[in-house]
């Protein structure tokens, strides 16, 4: 058949039996940038099916996050909860908290701290996306 072309194949190929297109598989290395959110996408540039007289489409990946134990990811930053003894919220305390990349961050109040208190921590949130210097809180 002709396939439009106004020719016709007499002697088809025997690896792509005159599709002129073959099945194949390609391995690709998706790297996730850091700070990259929920809802993100990484294009592959004309990486989509190809066909004969077609540019190949663009393939797209959308970032999934998975929930941690730990933190709750708002934008940039990151929440957790604290547990405190009694003595703790009434007269204050210094404590560490292990971050997402290992580190132990000092988290310390010297007053009273009331259920649902927030301390904010500046800087220590998740890297922002394009500019991993800029961190949230």
């Amino acid at each position: 058949h002709c396939k439009g072309k106004g020719r016709v194949i007499k002697r088809k190929c025997g690896h792509c039996k005159g599709r002129m297109v073959q099945p194949g598989r390609e391995t690709l290395t998706v790297d996730v940038e850091r700070g990259a959110a929920d809802g993100d996408s990484i294009s592959f540039i004309k990486h989509g099916d190809e066909n004969p007289d077609h540019t190949p489409g663009n393939l797209y990946f959308r970032l999934q996050q998975r929930g941690h134990p730990k933190f709750r990811r708002a934008k940039k930053n990151l929440h957790t909860t604290m547990r405190l003894s009694l003595a703790e919220a009434l007269l204050g305390f210094t404590k560490e908290v292990q971050h997402l990349d290992g580190r132990k961050v000092p988290v310390s109040r010297s007053m009273v701290t009331q259920h649902g208190d927030v301390q904010r921590i500046v800087g220590e949130g998740m890297p922002e996306h394009k500019f991993a210097s800029n961190r949230g809180d």
